[in-house]
């Protein structure tokens, strides 16, 4: 092979390398951890509602200011539904575009009130009412809980747990339990957990056989599902457990004193534990506490894409941001008692 020949070939294997290295596919840079309440939203046409006492509040969540107070004698609840916002005390009404709209009268002594398609549930003592169409569920006890859900109702009471069908009222299962005091169903309320004091049973809600018992220390104040399912959170007066649904076993115990309530933000990413005077937020992902931040919340939501949590005292609304622990506006209120947000 001659001199030349060598430099040709040199040449193009020089030519071929610098070629297919910018073929060669790029490594794909690490994504960075976004954090919990990264996410923008557009707040311009976004309000809360606040139930208080013969009263409810129209805030302006762009502005972080009070538009509009509206009375309502014997206010007792204000929820959201289907993107609606429903008003009870002694009747039933609606907002239409900012208007109050009368739908139905109120029994006077009802407890709690749940809507489902085009119908709601009324619990008045051990009856249920169904309206508009007035049809009753009479109960053999008082109920603990209640719950309406995949065209069933759900029913604790101090001697059991109890199946209904909406379409007719007829009771499809019975399990018995001593001294419940709460419940959670599981995904399409496949099973059910019962909390009582030191455990948790686990029954199939079709064949209504017992599946185990979860030790844990105390009594359960709140039992609740993480919204994508795959986590139970038992909440005692000392302790947070989480469970996981596929094993039935506690992964993580957490140290909370004087544990009242649980909430979890919409997209089930992060969730906290209403205490004495303190509310704790927590990563549900990996179970660590976020935040301590000292209030005496009496309830809790956030804006429809979680950047915000509202905090709700009897005397203000609180708009937090809990990644940086920092309040970013209030709002003076009088004897407030729930918040809804659309």
């Amino acid at each position: 092979m001659t001199i030349q020949n060598v430099k040709l070939s040199c040449a193009l294997v020089l030519l071929c390398s610098f070629i297919f290295s910018g073929c060669k596919e790029k490594a794909p840079k690490e994504e960075k951890q976004k954090g919990l309440f990264a996410k923008k939203e557009n707040f311009s046409n976004m309000r809360a509602y606040v139930s208080a006492e013969d009263k409810f509040y129209i805030i302006n969540l762009k502005k972080n200011v009070v538009e509009r107070v509206e009375p309502f004698p014997h206010l007792r609840d204000i929820f959201l539904s289907e993107d609606t916002v429903w008003i009870a005390g002694d009747s039933l009404c609606w907002l239409n575009d900012g208007e109050l709209e009368f739908w139905s009268w109120l029994p006077v002594d009802y407890k709690k009130i749940i809507k489902k398609e085009n119908e709601f549930y009324v619990l008045t003592g051990n009856e249920i009412l169904e309206l508009p169409s007035e049809r009753v569920l009479t109960l053999p006890e008082m109920p603990v809980q209640f719950m309406l859900c995949f065209g069933r109702i759900w029913i604790l009471d101090q001697g059991g747990f109890s199946i209904y069908r909406t379409s007719d009222f007829k009771e499809e299962h019975r399990i018995p339990s001593e001294s419940p005091l709460n419940f959670a169903l599981s995904e399409y309320g496949l099973r059910v957990y019962i909390g009582r004091s030191n455990c948790l049973d686990i029954f199939d809600t079709q064949s209504r056989s017992y599946i185990t018992s979860i030790p844990i220390k105390g009594f359960p104040r709140a039992l609740e599902f993480r919204p994508s399912g795959d986590k139970l959170y038992c909440l005692t007066g000392a302790n947070l457990y989480v469970i996981k649904r596929n094993t039935n076993r506690i992964e993580k115990s957490l140290e909370i004193s004087n544990g009242k309530g649980l909430w979890f933000s919409r997209n089930g990413e992060y969730g906290a534990v209403l205490r004495d005077s303190i509310i704790s937020f927590f990563d549900a992902r990996t179970d660590k506490i976020l935040k301590n931040l000292k209030l005496e919340v009496i309830d809790i939501t956030t804006s429809p894409g979680d950047s915000r949590v509202y905090c709700l005292t009897p005397e203000e609304m609180i708009a937090i941001n809990p990644e940086k622990s920092e309040a970013l506006g209030r709002i003076k209120l009088d004897r407030a008692k729930r918040i809804v947000i659309k």
